[in-house]
């Protein structure tokens, strides 16, 4: 038994350190990576970790998560599609309970084939061969020259919209 240090007393060595010598700690680098997320996480390193604690920083990392995923899909020009089902399932910031409706599966990851799946997956995330995405790229041609190619009607432009609903 001599040598061998019981985990809570490890727990409060630990805290100790942290708190009161200003000791760079695997429980201060908790606070330092939740402080530098997208959406802030606080953890109190001076507080001496309880398991309500632990479980309010969990939900809070939660929260955190689901926060900067609807803020960048809604906040993105290139995801019309995926903007629409987000908001339609949370229309306002989400919290840690609305996690599960922003990234639940949808029906499209259960089609039978795999070609299909990465097809819709591909026109969802706006990777798809579409003049709006592909002459975005280097050397960057402006949005209202992109004109649809199927069509060539110079009003309309080639977007996944365009090519999927409207084009003749």
């Amino acid at each position: 038994m001599d040598g061998i240090v019981p985990p809570y007393a490890a727990l409060r060595e630990l805290h100790n350190l942290s708190s009161t010598r200003a000791v760079p700690t695997w429980w201060t680098d908790l606070h330092l990576v939740g402080m530098a997320l997208p959406v802030p996480v606080l953890l109190d390193v001076s507080a001496f970790p309880t398991r309500e604690s632990v479980q309010q920083a969990l939900s809070e990392l939660s929260t955190s998560l689901a926060a900067h995923l609807w803020d960048a899909v809604t906040r993105s020009n290139r995801l019309p599609v995926l903007q629409y089902r987000t908001l339609r399932a949370v229309p306002q910031t989400p919290t840690a309970s609305d996690l599960k409706a922003v990234c639940m599966p949808r029906a499209y990851l259960y089609l039978p084939h795999r070609r299909q799946r990465e097809a819709l997956a591909l026109l969802l995330f706006s990777e798809h061969p579409v003049a709006v995405e592909q002459l975005r790229r280097t050397p960057p041609i402006p949005r209202e020259w992109r004109v649809c190619r199927f069509c060539r009607i110079r009003s309309a432009i080639e977007d996944d919209s365009h090519a999927l609903l409207s084009c003749r």
